[in-house]
C-alpha cells in the first residue's frame, strides 16, 4: 500500500531490509506513475504465510476468500504491462504472460508458481476498469511477518486509510499477528 515502495517496484528502486539491499528492476514497457490511486476494501481475510528471502524467512501477505472479513487495500490504476511486471517480479521472474480474457471469464488465473500463483478478479468493472490482485490459491501455513514488513504495511494503512497505531495493531491482531502498539511505528 505504500506509494514509494510501489513506485520502487515499477521504476528502479531499492529496498533495505535489516542492512541488506534488494534492487528492483524497472518495468521495461511502462515506468509511468499510476494514473489514479484510492483506498479500497477487499472482501476476504489478510494472513501472513510462506518464507520470504527478502523478509529474512518471515511471512508475507496473502488473501484468503472469506465473506465475513474485509482487507484494507489501495487501488492503483496501472497498465497491463505494469501489472504483469509486478506479478513477475513478486514471483522472481523477468516476464509473465497474463491471460486477461481467462481472468475476466473465470474470475481467476492460476500459474505453476509456488509463491503468488493466482491472479484474482475482485471486480469486473469498477469505474470502468477491472480490479485484480494476486495471492496463493492454496491455504498456506501461517508464518509471522518481519517487523519491518509490518511497519511498511502500517505506513500504508496510515497514509491511505488514516488509521492510527491502535487501529493498525488491532487490524494486525485480527490477521493472526502478535502485534502490539510498540511494534507498529
Amino acid at each position: 500500500m505504500d506509494w514509494d515502495r510501489f513506485l520502487d517496484c515499477l521504476q528502479v528502486g531499492n529496498l533495505n531490509v535489516a542492512g541488506t539491499d534488494k534492487q528492483y528492476m524497472a518495468c521495461e514497457k511502462d515506468t509511468a506513475v499510476p494514473r489514479e490511486t484510492e483506498p479500497y476494501f477487499i472482501d476476504g481475510e489478510l494472513y501472513f504465510a510462506w518464507e520470504s528471502k527478502t523478509w529474512k524467512g518471515h511471512g508475507v501477505a496473502f488473501l484468503r476468500e472469506n465473506g465475513t472479513s474485509r482487507v484494507y487495500s489501495r487501488l492503483y490504476l496501472i497498465s497491463k504491462e505494469q501489472f504483469e511486471h509486478l506479478f513477475a517480479a513478486e514471483n522472481g521472474r523477468i516476464t509473465v504472460k497474463v491471460d486477461y480474457h481467462t481472468i475476466l471469464e473465470h474470475k481467476f488465473q492460476d500459474f505453476d508458481y509456488t509463491f503468488y500463483n493466482r491472479i484474482v478478479l475482485l471486480d469486473g468493472n469498477y469505474k470502468g476498469f477491472p480490479v485484480m490482485t494476486f495471492t496463493n490459491g492454496q491455504d498456506l501455513q501461517k508464518n509471522e511477518p518481519f517487523d519491518e514488513y509490518l511497519q511498511l504495511i502500517a505506513k500504508g494503512l496510515k497514509e491511505v486509510h488514516s488509521l492510527d497505531s491502535n487501529q493498525i495493531a488491532e487490524y494486525f491482531t485480527g490477521s493472526g499477528i502478535n502485534a502490539n502498539g510498540d511494534k507498529i511505528k
